[in-house]
């Protein structure tokens, strides 16, 4: 993707702007290729500063098509937090050891992150984390991930720690933002915030059961999600009993609030939230695309407070508050709603199936894509002409 935006991408779709039709699907589908890829910090940084400019004279073009200006001008509210996260002072450290918070004391500076000296995949915030989550876990998967290091040191280029870091304090962001415009979805009961929340984002983020309400569309039943992730083979066998722990951890939290009699927040347009609160523990996941692979990022999280929802003289308003705090910038001085427990990588297993499926979309996507180019150039020769 970095070649084919060194190589004037970007200009191309800029051009494309001025004679495409409403609503080209070819375009569209694109345009989301080269964002997906926009959560790495060297590719976010070349969009951000390239995508303006190359726009620009199409998008000039465009007042009689309102929902392609609008479209375009999201894209770089969309890349906003992420090239705002791709400074280090932005990001959590993170710590491999899930009872890395039976550890830490509030007034206490965290300390320098202390990596695994002999596979350089794992990160710890002390020498007491580390030799806790070496008896938990690390003892049976050091030996795969020294394996992959080795292959990065090789050149085959595995995917690093400073992105693992990266991609979880992203996940924890666009999580606390999708939480809140949850939460005032269901008080204001509007369709404005579906409207304006993706698709693919629900699909991206799986905000697994942190209540007893099935029906929303950002809920997944625990037991099914856990069950149709080992059985895809989507963790690598080293990791499963870390992914296994993280499931217990999100069902303990459960389990927890049900044993302390605590009584389901009933909203006014949705079902009841039990797991809610200080302490509660929560997970999501979020897929993203490394090279020709998919990376499933599964992160724990440890909520702090409960979350809020925006309240309005009109629902309308509440939408529009609660789409500001989504838009809202990395870093902003205020106590995250949730604190990183844990993180791990998976990289989803190739079978032969796959590979053959992925590289017959990407055979067709190239097709397509050179159709698609050849046709738009045809058109403003014959703009030239006539």
């Amino acid at each position: 993707m970095r070649a084919a935006l060194d190589g004037g991408l970007l200009a191309l779709l800029g051009i494309s702007l001025r004679v495409i039709r409403g609503g080209e699907p070819k375009f569209d589908a694109l345009l989301q290729s080269v964002i997906q890829y926009a959560i790495y910090p060297s590719i976010v940084t070349v969009i951000t500063r390239d995508f303006p400019t190359a726009m620009s004279p199409g998008v000039a073009l465009l007042s009689h098509t309102a929902d392609r200006r609008s479209q375009l001008l999201a894209v770089m509210d969309q890349l906003k937090p992420i090239m705002q996260m791709c400074s280090k002072k932005h990001q959590e450290p993170l710590c491999d050891n899930i009872k890395h918070a039976d550890h830490i004391r509030p007034d206490r500076n965290p300390q320098a992150e202390r990596t695994c000296s002999k596979c350089h995949s794992v990160v710890y915030c002390s020498r007491v984390c580390q030799v806790e989550d070496w008896r938990m876990f690390h003892w049976a998967e050091c030996p795969h991930m020294r394996e992959r290091y080795l292959d990065q040191k090789r050149g085959l280029k595995s995917f690093p720690y400073r992105y693992r870091k990266f991609h979880t304090n992203l996940v924890r962001h666009f999580y606390e933002g999708i939480q809140v415009l949850r939460r005032t979805w269901i008080h204001t009961g509007t369709s404005k915030i579906t409207d304006y929340v993706p698709h693919e984002v629900d699909q991206a983020v799986l905000i697994l059961p942190n209540d007893e309400d099935k029906g929303l569309i950002w809920g997944t039943p625990v037991d099914m999600y856990a069950q149709r992730t080992l059985n895809l083979g989507a963790i690598e066998p080293h990791l499963v009993p870390r992914f296994k722990a993280f499931i217990a951890a999100l069902n303990g939290s459960v389990s927890r609030s049900r044993a302390r009699g605590a009584r389901p927040v009933h909203l006014a347009h949705g079902g009841p939230i039990l797991n809610d609160g200080a302490g509660a523990i929560r997970l999501a996941e979020r897929a993203f695309r490394w090279r020709d692979r998919e990376m499933n990022m599964v992160v724990l999280l440890k909520q702090t407070r409960v979350v809020r929802f925006f309240k309005a003289r009109t629902n309308s308003e509440a939408d529009e508050k609660a789409v500001r705090f989504f838009n809202r910038d990395v870093g902003v001085k205020e106590e995250p709603l949730f604190k990183i427990v844990g993180a791990m990588m998976c990289m989803e297993l190739s079978s032969r199936n796959f590979a053959l499926q992925h590289v017959c979309r990407r055979a067709w996507t190239r097709v397509t894509t050179i159709k698609w180019f050849g046709a738009v150039h045809g058109r403003l020769i014959a703009q030239a002409m006539s």
